[in-house]
């Protein structure tokens, strides 16, 4: 029985590695969509966050922030504390008033 519960276990871990892999593939998939959108100036202020969900995808954390909502979209090189960071900043009727890029470069 304790055999077949280590083998268990074993398993367990493995899937739950592939899925942390496969999260932080799709996390880096949506923080490089929203670069871009960055880049080429298709991220306008005043979007609602479903619109900027439906098109760019989720963000890794929702932080409450000054009545609305800060979403952090972030690379997945250089660690969580490391790696570079876009926050969107969105007020309390859910729109976006302004973004702010770490350790990376992104227009106003």
């Amino acid at each position: 029985l304790l055999k077949s519960e280590s083998v268990q276990t074993m398993i367990d871990f493995e899937e739950d590695r592939k899925l942390q892999a496969q999260m932080l593939a799709e996390e880096e998939h949506v923080f490089e969509k929203l670069k871009k959108a960055l880049q080429d100036e298709r991220l306008k202020k005043g979007l609602s966050s479903s619109e900027v969900s439906r098109e760019w995808g989720a963000p890794v954390v929702v932080v409450p922030e000054d009545g609305g909502e800060r979403w952090v979209y972030r690379a997945k090189k250089g660690g969580f504390l490391g790696a570079p960071k876009i926050y969107l900043y969105f007020d309390r009727d859910s729109r976006l008033k302004k973004w702010q890029c770490l350790r990376m470069s992104c227009p106003k």
